[in-house]
């Protein structure tokens, strides 16, 4: 009975770890509404409450980023936060107090500007910054279920470099403002 049980949990964990990859890969591969989802269960999984507010591109960065606010934030805060963005001239990557900004990097696929050819815009996750306990728990479901608070925030940063799985990813701390990240360095592995 007991070889039963530790095969079931071996396959269920095999199971469980391919749906990651399955998750990493479209992650480096995307359409809009994938992206959308991806950051849903990014700000879903954060221990602070977020709401979606709105999507930001900005051409010169080659970047769209998803923007959610605290759910209790004060309608003023808000109003705060609104202005800033529709302000927003896309120099800098986003990155605001009250709120969670995931950020994809979108490439054009097919795109030849000699040949006046615009492509089809593809998304890649980058990156999202904040709290530690915001992002751990999506770190750990999705990418690294071996992690564990105490080799996390023991050295800083937390790097899963799978070569053969074709994914690579850190979760580090940031040493300006205490905010840790989640960056996805997989486009380095080619």
């Amino acid at each position: 009975m007991k070889k039963v049980l530790l095969l079931t949990a071996l396959l269920i964990g095999c199971f469980v770890q391919s749906q990651n990859i399955d998750l990493l890969h479209k992650a480096n591969k995307c359409d809009l509404t994938f992206a959308k989802s991806l950051s849903d269960e990014i700000s879903t999984s954060a221990k602070t409450k977020y709401v979606y507010l709105t999507s930001k591109e900005s051409t010169y960065l080659n970047l769209v980023t998803f923007v959610y606010i605290k759910d209790d934030l004060s309608d003023s805060d808000k109003k705060s936060i609104e202005a800033y963005l529709s302000n927003y001239t896309g120099r800098y990557e986003l990155q605001l107090d009250n709120c969670l900004c995931v950020h994809f990097k979108v490439n054009k696929v097919g795109e030849n500007k000699d040949l006046e050819i615009k492509g089809t815009k593809e998304y890649v996750f980058d990156n999202v910054k904040g709290k530690y306990l915001d992002l751990f728990a999506f770190y750990q479901k999705n990418i690294e279920p071996t992690a564990t608070t105490e080799k996390t925030t023991t050295t800083g940063i937390y790097s899963t470099r799978k070569d053969k799985d074709g994914y690579w990813y850190n979760f580090a701390r940031t040493n300006t403002d205490g905010l840790w990240y989640l960056k996805n360095m997989s486009s380095r592995l080619n």
